[in-house]
């Protein structure tokens, strides 16, 4: 981050320099909108989202209609608005992020390298609608320009995989709205491809794992078929042993792995299932940072599969096969339970 921050003082004081008018300024600004939007991912600072939105409307109004760079320059708009939505939840910013997303598409040329992910852009923007109003019309706008987005992309267009991506989670999110098990089968076909499209060793293979482990997982919920979970676990897994160290990902994944044992372990009842859940959600509490947003909800399911084992471990959840479910366990290991669960419900 501190390289991003050097830049953006280089380019403040470039700007300081330019003679106004001319469109230097505008390109300038747009450059400086996008650091202030790539330092707003990892600070969440407002102030840098803010900044972002300003610049990026300036260098849209330094330039000419039939620029060639105004669709850029449009889409980086309608991104900023995008992140200041996914952080405040304000309409007016998906709105904006939509308008502006619209204009970058339509000013596109057919054919152009960039048009892919611009329609990509708008499909997200919409996607985000969607989740705010639960509006069907917006889902549909979504899927609609998601696959457009991938009948645009060439064979080997290196963001072919993300939009693959995005157009099943298009679907994913129209099934939980209609239960429609057609949508979850493309969903799951799209992450499928998203995955086969994306070499060993890139940076989005996690992230792409975890959407397909993610849409196996909510299939199992709604056919209780174990070929689901089983599929769930192994790419949630993947998605794991993928992640380098220290990524600040890691948590949510390690978080949905065990998510996923856990589901095995409602269906079989199995204590290596439960055991498994329990050590991937203590790594997913180990390894996000104190004071973290997610950090109680993480501890409060922990304190719950703990409480789970407590019962299992004494036969009291399934009584008629009580010897089963028996093991030794400290005198202490109850106590240490309640006091985690209290613990989470106090910082919650």
């Amino acid at each position: 981050m501190e390289d991003i921050t050097q830049a953006i003082g280089h380019l403040e004081s470039a700007v300081s320099l330019i003679t106004p008018g001319i469109d230097t300024v505008g390109a300038t600004s747009s450059a400086l909108g996008d650091l202030y939007a790539r330092r707003f991912k990892c600070t969440i600072n407002i102030q840098d989202i803010n900044h972002a939105i300003s610049l990026h409307q300036k260098s849209v109004q330094s330039i000419s209609s039939g620029n060639t760079d105004l669709p850029r320059r449009l889409n980086n708009l309608g991104n900023s608005y995008l992140s200041r939505f996914e952080c405040t939840g304000d309409l007016k910013d998906v709105d904006s992020a939509i308008s502006h997303h619209q204009k970058a598409v339509h000013s596109t040329p057919p054919g152009h390298i960039d048009l892919p992910s611009r329609l990509g852009s708008l499909g997200n923007s919409y996607l985000h609608h969607f989740g705010h109003t639960g509006d069907i019309k917006e889902i549909d706008s979504a899927i609609s320009y998601h696959q457009k987005a991938v009948q645009s992309a060439p064979y080997g267009h290196t963001d072919l995989p993300r939009l693959l991506s995005n157009l099943g989670n298009s679907y994913l999110s129209r099934f939980e709205c209609t239960g429609d098990l057609k949508d979850i089968d493309f969903a799951i076909s799209n992450h499928q491809k998203a995955v086969q499209s994306t070499p060993s060793g890139h940076a989005d293979l996690p992230s792409l794992f975890n959407n397909l482990g993610n849409s196996f997982a909510i299939h199992f919920e709604r056919t209780g078929n174990l070929k689901d979970i089983d599929s769930a676990i192994f790419h949630h897994q993947k998605a794991v042993q993928s992640t380098p160290a220290g990524h600040a990902n890691l948590p949510s994944l390690f978080n949905n792995l065990g998510n996923s044992y856990l589901h095995y372990f409602e269906h079989t009842g199995d204590l290596k299932d439960i055991d498994s859940a329990l050590s991937y959600h203590q790594k997913a509490v180990q390894f996000t940072p104190s004071g973290h947003a997610d950090l109680p909800s993480v501890m409060i399911l922990l304190s719950y599969h703990c409480y789970d084992l407590v019962i299992l471990s004494y036969g009291l959840l399934f009584p008629f096969n009580a010897a089963s479910h028996s093991r030794a366990l400290p005198p202490s290991f109850p106590l240490v339970i309640a006091h985690s669960a209290i613990h989470a419900f106090l910082i919650s």
